[in-house]
């Protein structure tokens, strides 16, 4: 079964290419779960009272088409795979035209301290899934290979209260604006100005993301971001992310960015900012 919402999207979820930021995306997905639970008459309340966790532990994405403000958009859900405590559903995005904008494969899992509560993980697990479409074939990884060598940048991060949802650790949502502040400082450690791009009239849009979540990270904490520049060509560069704390790893992300003009055509680096991307590539 697919289920089915619409959202609109807001001024305030614009970022400085006018459009809206792609952390926002995670928002909208993660409200389409809890109005599709609603709709299969499990409200998230339910797990909440069992102290029981719904977690969230990959999100493998494509973003394809850009969704700006004001729009109506679309929300799709399907459950692509259903094991016991835990499964895939394959989320997608429709901008007003109708165009697939977005698409994750959220990996999902219930979980619990107390071991007495295996069955009802396999029965809340079966109620949040069980209704699988057949031949979905899931979104790819594209893990890249980091290596001592590669350029690589720290950004030091505290988790603010906002930050902490009903589960008492960082919402699932959060984790991109992390990853994205450390692709931003790593660009403007390389590129010097942060407007470098905008002044050629281009912008640097994600296309690809795919987030591991380990442990979680809790209210306050200290945390350290690693972005490593891994791989580049004149269409795209790619980055490995270690987001820690105490030295102890609570998340990983592999991201693709590319270069795209005002027809929102795929542009190359020019030769300057392909060579300083490169010289820091080893």
């Amino acid at each position: 079964m697919i289920y089915k919402n619409f959202f609109e999207t807001r001024n305030y979820e614009q970022d400085s290419s006018s459009h809206i930021n792609n952390a926002n995306f995670f928002r909208y997905l993660e409200e389409a779960r809890v109005k599709m639970m609603e709709e299969k008459k499990f409200p998230i309340e339910d797990v909440h009272k069992e102290s029981v966790q719904m977690i969230l532990y990959k999100y493998i994405c494509n973003f394809k088409n850009q969704i700006k403000y004001p729009e109506i958009i679309l929300i799709q859900s399907k459950q692509i795979s259903t094991k016991k405590v835990r499964g895939v559903l394959r989320q997608e995005i429709y901008n007003a035209e109708n165009k697939l904008s977005f698409e994750a494969d959220a990996y999902w899992a219930y979980f619990s301290e107390d071991k007495s509560k295996l069955n009802k993980l396999v029965e809340f697990a079966s109620k949040f899934g069980g209704e699988n479409v057949e031949n979905t074939k899931l979104i790819e990884s594209k893990k890249f290979i980091k290596d001592k060598n590669h350029f690589s940048t720290k950004t030091l991060i505290q988790v603010r209260p906002y930050e902490i949802d009903a589960f008492q650790h960082v919402n699932n949502s959060v984790y991109a604006n992390y990853f994205e502040m450390g692709r931003w400082n790593l660009r403007k450690e390389i590129l010097g100005d942060i407007n470098y791009f905008k002044k050629l009239g281009l912008k640097s849009v994600l296309t690809f993301l795919e987030i591991d979540f380990l442990k979680p990270c809790f209210n306050l904490e200290e945390l350290e971001l690693n972005t490593y520049l891994v791989e580049l060509n004149q269409y795209s560069v790619s980055y490995y992310q270690e987001l820690k704390s105490n030295d102890q790893l609570k998340s990983t992300s592999y991201s693709i960015c590319n270069l795209i003009d005002t027809e929102n055509r795929v542009s190359k680096f020019d030769n300057f900012s392909y060579s300083k991307y490169f010289s820091k590539l080893f």
